[in-house]
C-alpha cells in the first residue's frame, strides 16, 4: 500500500471539523505541504496527516512528532 497524505485546512479553526476540513489527498508529504501553504491565508491553519498510521507530520509548518 502506498502512503498517501491528507491535507486538512481551514481559516477559522473549531475542534471535531473532520471531513468539512479535508482540502485534499496527496502522493507525497511535501506536494501536501506545498499545496496547504499556497492555500494558506492570515489566521488559517493547517494539519498534514500521513494516511498510513493517521499521525500528524506537519502543523502549520512545523513537524510534528
Amino acid at each position: 500500500m502506498n502512503t498517501v497524505y491528507i491535507l486538512f485546512a481551514g481559516d477559522n479553526f473549531y475542534p471535531e471539523g473532520g471531513v468539512n476540513d479535508l482540502r485534499g489527498i496527496y502522493q507525497n508529504e511535501q506536494d501536501a505541504v506545498n499545496a496547504a501553504t499556497d492555500w494558506s491565508i492570515d489566521g488559517s491553519w493547517w494539519h498534514v496527516v500521513k494516511m498510513e498510521d493517521g499521525k500528524m507530520v506537519k502543523i502549520d509548518g512545523n513537524d510534528w512528532a
